[in-house]
């Protein structure tokens, strides 16, 4: 589903040299793989998170989503690409204050064609995450495992083949955090391809891959094969 080759990418400074931030990643995830993504504040994770979801581009190198090369790919193909194919899950949960979760849940559809029924299609998704009965309530009457999992419902409505998500138990207790991990081990089971940053070695363990970011580059690949426990989930 997804190869890099040689991907590098930096920022300039605002007061002196350019920051080589991604140094000649090279990197293949398969679909149906559930993948974490470990290392360092400041090595690159988040970076690299933002290059797989084509929110941003590499300076050098080549980058194949599904197939397509996108490196050269003019800004609204990649957009269409991004929505049919990529979910995206945050550590601040995004979510509109005056919105209720199916309100919240259905926005991403207002940027994709032809959807029949997005409210059917944002109450199944509220579903899949185990919200039935929260699906008018606004996220000031949620609990952060239940914003986060509103969030997760968002990603998922586009029913896209690839979910990225940037620390998302980083503000949630640790409770919220195995629920949202046990969630996203069952759409992982269910086909869902998901990679997510952390830095917690626990959540890590839950995944069938940790890729290991230092200094700007991939420095391990391990498949832990870890125990699986039932998710339980904040109620």
């Amino acid at each position: 589903m997804i190869r890099m080759r040689k991907i590098c990418k930096s920022f300039q400074r605002p007061d002196g040299p350019r920051l080589d931030v991604l140094k000649d990643i090279d990197l293949d995830i398969e679909a149906g793989e559930l993948v974490a993504v470990v290392g360092p504040s400041g090595t690159g994770k988040s970076t690299l998170m933002n290059l797989l979801g084509l929110l941003d581009r590499p300076d050098a190198g080549s980058y194949e989503l599904a197939d397509t090369s996108v490196a050269e790919l003019p800004s609204d193909a990649l957009a269409r690409l991004r929505n049919r194919k990529i979910g995206f899950v945050f550590q601040q949960f995004h979510l509109l204050p005056r919105a209720s979760a199916i309100e919240n849940v259905e926005l991403p559809l207002t940027y994709t064609d032809n959807v029949e029924d997005p409210e059917a299609r944002a109450k199944a998704a509220l579903r899949q995450v185990g919200l039935e009965d929260r699906m008018q309530h606004f996220p000031h009457e949620l609990s952060g495992g239940q914003q986060q999992r509103v969030a997760i419902a968002r990603a998922l409505v586009t029913e896209p083949d690839l979910i990225l998500a940037d620390e998302p138990t980083g503000n949630l207790d640790r409770s919220a955090g195995e629920g949202i991990m046990g969630l996203f081990r069952e759409l992982n089971t269910a086909g869902r391809t998901i990679l997510f940053n952390t830095h917690n070695p626990e959540l890590a363990r839950l995944a069938s891959r940790t890729l290991r970011i230092e200094g700007g580059s991939v420095a391990e690949s391990t498949a832990p094969s870890p125990e699986w426990q039932e998710p339980r989930y904040e109620s």
